[in-house]
C-alpha cells in the first residue's frame, strides 16, 4: 500500500478596501493579488472622488465582487448613476433587480434600466425587456412615471464641499 501526503500551504486571505485578495483565491486565478488591488484603488479611487463617472463606475464593479462590499458598489454606482452615467444606471438597475447591497425593488431597476436604455444603452434594453416580465403593469407604469421624471445631478467630490 503506498501513502501519499499532500500539503497545501495557503496564505492567509487578505483584504483590500473591504474585498479580498491573495490566498488561496489569487492562487486559482479567481482573485487578483493584493498589490494589484492596491494599484487600482490609487489609480481610480482619486477619479472616482473627483467626480469622474467612468471611475465610480469602475470602483462599483470592484466592490461588487463581494457580497461583503455590496453596499460599497451601490453607493459608487448611484454617484456616476446619478450623472447620467449609462453604464452605471444600468448598473444601479442590476442591484436592485437582484437585491445586492440594496433591498430587491424591480420598479426601481425597471426605472433605472429605462433610464439606462433610453441613451441607447444595449444591456439595459435587454435587462428591461426581461424584468417587465416579471413586473405587474402598475408597478411598470410607475417606474416609467419615475423614469420620465428622473433628472441628473451634478457630483460634488469631497474637495468642492
Amino acid at each position: 500500500m503506498l501513502a501519499y501526503r499532500v500539503s497545501f500551504s495557503f496564505e492567509k486571505e487578505s483584504y483590500v478596501n473591504g474585498i479580498p485578495c491573495g490566498g488561496y483565491a489569487a492562487e486559482l486565478g479567481v482573485g487578483q493579488k493584493c498589490e494589484e488591488l492596491k494599484a487600482f484603488f490609487e489609480k481610480w479611487a482619486p477619479k472616482a472622488e473627483q467626480c469622474d463617472p467612468e471611475a465610480q463606475e469602475l470602483l462599483g464593479l470592484t466592490y461588487s465582487h463581494s457580497s461583503a462590499t455590496w453596499h460599497k458598489a451601490v453607493e459608487w454606482f448611484r454617484k456616476a448613476a446619478e450623472q447620467g452615467y449609462a453604464p452605471a444606471q444600468f448598473e444601479l438597475g442590476v442591484r436592485y433587480e437582484y437585491g445586492e447591497g440594496v433591498l430587491q425593488d424591480f420598479v426601481f431597476a425597471h426605472m433605472w434600466y429605462n433610464i439606462s436604455a433610453s441613451k441607447g444603452y444595449s444591456k439595459a434594453r435587454s435587462a428591461l425587456s426581461e424584468l417587465t416580465q416579471k413586473m405587474t403593469p402598475a408597478s411598470i407604469a410607475k417606474a416609467q412615471d419615475m423614469a420620465r421624471d428622473w433628472k441628473p445631478k451634478p457630483c460634488q467630490s469631497d474637495s468642492t464641499k
